[in-house]
């Protein structure tokens, strides 16, 4: 049997090249317009001049990872990089590869190798979604310098890739491009392949404003606002084909990548921080953006307990209701609900005193000490029965930290007076 029909790498790889080949004369216009040269992207200035710099003077390439949101230009710098190497560069889709491929995988980059004596470049596009197994085979690899690794991602790499291959790559935060990026780049899409069309100032601005910072929706938006032009028989674009074609603003939001955990943690910053304005933003981004419901009252509670705790106590019993609320009431009718909980949250006195506390944290790091007999299940027997309401503290803790302070005190907890609060022996 050939090699090519035994495994399923080699067609694999080939059908790849195939589909970048014709993406780039008959696909989109976001894939029409990839640069070809990585002198002409547009926007990530600072990466851009960097790659030139270790491929033009030091003659090499770092094993890296680019993070960042869609259509920021990951997937095309990774592609520039390809032209520059003639060693073996192999592109893979990280959602497709399976154990097999592994295996025919680690096979290539073997005979290259022998032949070439050169590492082999592997691209791995949406590299967060690779199995445990691949992690191990390319950390290997790694570990024997026969590849660079080059991924791309749109999630956290420290919550979707093991701590072990990280260490081997550079992650590189991508930023979404600006709004003058963006105005360049639909300004050479329309002078390379739609010249004979008017689109004004205000309908790019319109584009650039409906793709939050993702150029392929913004070429996207531009090409199907093209295409209502042609079946229009038109040859200006309109404010009347904008709002029939792209309709509101897109909030680029993905529930499990970065910009998920950015937005709440901007939410409850802005809530510690007492800002109203910014608290009640926040949560409408949230909103959306498609946040399920149940995510933010949860991390209201939480707020509740580790940024207001001590200093109002009623906090979580306030974020208790507004979440029963939210629940019985469904959106839209719970909005006023959510807004209501927030602008409590955001004007209660604060105190980080629990959240310092960490009592759970302190007794971790110590020794586990046996419970005291005077108030472990021994002291129902008869022998420590007049110690049932002590008030001696000596009693309650393990002798070894029976005299270290535990306990901290701010302006909202005081010291207790514990005269006042134990129950006192009946008086006859």
């Amino acid at each position: 049997m050939k090699p090519m029909e035994q495994t399923s790498i080699y067609s694999f790889v080939k059908s790849k090249n195939l589909k970048a080949e014709l993406s780039h004369t008959f696909g989109t216009l976001a894939e029409r317009r990839r640069p070809q040269k990585i002198e002409e992207v547009v926007g990530q200035l600072k990466t851009r001049d960097d790659i030139i710099h270790q491929i033009t003077v030091l003659g090499k390439i770092d094993s890296m990872i680019f993070f960042g949101p869609p259509g920021c230009g990951k997937t095309t710098l990774c592609k520039l990089i390809k032209g520059y190497f003639e060693k073996s560069f192999i592109e893979l889709d990280g959602s497709s590869i399976n154990t097999k491929m592994t295996k025919d995988l680690k096979s290539i980059i073997k005979k290259n190798k022998e032949t070439t004596h050169s590492q082999t470049i592997i691209f791995i596009d949406e590299i967060h979604c690779i199995s445990p197994i691949v992690q191990e085979l390319l950390i290997d690899l790694l570990k024997e310098k026969t590849i660079h690794l080059i991924g791309t991602t749109t999630q956290v790499p420290s919550f979707c890739l093991s701590k072990e291959l990280l260490l081997f790559v550079r992650v590189i935060m991508l930023e979404r491009l600006s709004e003058t990026s963006l105005k360049e780049i639909i300004k050479r899409a329309i002078n390379a392949e739609y010249s004979k069309y008017i689109v004004s100032d205000e309908i790019i601005n319109k584009i650039i404003d409906s793709s939050d910072g993702d150029g392929r929706m913004a070429l996207n938006n531009l090409e199907r606002l093209i295409q209502c032009a042609e079946l229009e028989k038109v040859n200006e674009i309109s404010i009347k084909f904008v709002h029939e074609i792209i309709g509101k603003k897109s909030l680029n939001y993905d529930k499990r990548g970065d910009e998920h955990y950015n937005l709440i943690s901007a939410f409850q910053k802005s809530i510690r921080g007492s800002d109203e304005d910014a608290s009640v933003y926040w949560l409408e981004r949230m909103i959306l953006s498609g946040e399920k419901l149940s995510y933010i009252t949860r991390r209201m509670l939480r707020i509740a307990s580790e940024d207001i705790g001590m200093a109002d106590t009623s906090a979580t019993t306030v974020i208790s209701n507004v979440a029963y609320a939210v629940d019985v009431l469904g959106y839209p009718d719970c909005k006023c609900c959510l807004v209501e909980g927030v602008l409590y949250l955001a004007r209660a006195r604060k105190s980080n005193f629990l959240d310092v506390l960490d009592a759970a944290g302190r007794t971790s790091k110590k020794q586990k000490y046996s419970v005291p007999l005077e108030v472990s299940l021994m002291s129902k027997h008869c022998l420590f029965k007049s110690k049932k309401f002590s008030n001696n503290k000596n009693i309650f803790r393990p002798k070894p930290i029976m005299k270290e302070k535990q306990m901290l005190y701010s302006r909202f907890v005081r010291p207790v007076d514990y005269e006042s609060i134990l129950p006192t022996q009946p008086q006859h």
